[in-house]
């Protein structure tokens, strides 16, 4: 299920992005029905959507957009809701019919233990499902954090909140490993998100330098 979040999450960053150049409705519309898959998929992935204003040019165009919903597009706004309804209501009818109740978390005895203490560190780092142990090339986002912060202030600070407070849940979990699998796989779906810094990386790299992530990237996948 991560790879198939990892690509409703795309859906719905896309969507965002595509609302917030070209302001037409279908695109709005877009936006709550990936949505709404991606919380049925995944429920703390819809974190996604703190995402959304930083698509925009700038804080000032996402809250001139908002405020152009709340006054002229009301009926717009009432239609992606209740599409997003829509679509996430099968599952509670499936709770329903499962459990007799409409009790959302399903994960009776698993909680969110180390909320005080998340394990970041190994996460990121350990030899038990680490990030970038198991996806060395990942590591290339480090530097790409610096030409992201360059280029985009904005986008940065959206992509330092959104991915901070998901590493934080994930780190936060009481098996913050994941059980059984090859790599930290609660964070595919946030491939993008991670890839973003890379990608603004090997844009600002002179062509010179570009054959040598290539060779980094083929390291990567062999040590995988």
């Amino acid at each position: 299920d991560a790879s198939t979040a990892g690509c409703v999450m795309l859906r719905v960053l896309c969507a965002a992005r595509l609302f917030a150049i070209k302001r037409k409705t279908k695109h709005f519309y877009a936006l709550f029905i990936f949505a709404a898959l991606v919380f049925v998929i995944r429920p703390t992935n819809i974190l996604v959507i703190f995402f959304v204003p930083f698509l925009f040019p700038d804080w000032k165009s996402f809250t001139a957009c908002l405020a152009d919903l709340l006054r002229s597009r009301k009926v717009h706004l009432l239609a992606g809701i209740l599409l997003f309804g829509l679509i996430f209501s099968p599952q509670l009818l499936n709770l329903y019919l499962q459990t007799g109740g409409l009790k959302f978390n399903t994960y009776t005895y698993e909680t969110f233990e180390f909320l005080s203490n998340p394990k970041i560190p190994e996460v990121l780092f350990s030899y038990r499902r680490g990030l970038f142990v198991y996806a060395p090339f990942l590591l290339l986002l480090i530097p790409g954090i610096w030409f992201l912060f360059r280029r985009n202030r904005y986008l940065f600070w959206g992509w330092a909140f959104v991915l901070g407070l998901n590493l934080y849940l994930i780190a936060s979990w009481w098996c913050w490993w994941y059980g059984g699998g090859l790599g930290m796989r609660a964070l595919i779906e946030f491939s993008l998100l991670l890839a973003l810094p890379i990608a603004f990386l090997l844009e600002a790299s002179i062509r010179v330098i570009q054959p040598v992530y290539l060779v980094f990237l083929y390291l990567g996948c062999w040590v995988y």
